[in-house]
């Protein structure tokens, strides 16, 4: 019986209501670490968006390892759809640079940094 016919048997066992306990919490541990080393496989994301959400706010970077970590009302609607789009490719983390709206991009980025 390979991996995924136990997890289909066990998946069937807790829909008809049987408790298994711990065996889910493993299940649970498998699911987000197979998550974390596909997830480690990809790239990072870094990326300067033009966003006068929070004019006056001394931070202005940003970096979110999860779509869940990113604060909405932090963003305008359309950055927060760009930012929810580069999560779709599964990034192991992305960077987020703020410039105030007509601000000159050029003073977000830094020769030689990694």
């Amino acid at each position: 019986m390979d991996k995924t016919e136990k997890y289909d048997e066990m998946s069937e066992l807790c829909d008809t209501g049987i408790k298994m306990g711990l065996p889910e919490i493993l299940i649970e541990f498998k699911t987000k670490a197979q998550t974390a080393v596909t997830r480690s496989q990809n790239g990072i994301v870094a990326v300067i968006l033009e966003d006068s959400t929070k004019v006056g706010d001394e931070n202005l970077s940003y970096t979110y390892n999860y779509e869940a970590d990113i604060v909405k009302s932090d963003w305008t609607t359309t950055n927060l759809d760009y930012l929810n789009k580069i999560f779709l490719g599964k990034p192991k983390r992305v960077l987020v640079e703020r410039a105030e709206t007509g601000e000159d991009f050029k003073s977000h980025i830094t020769p030689g940094t990694p």
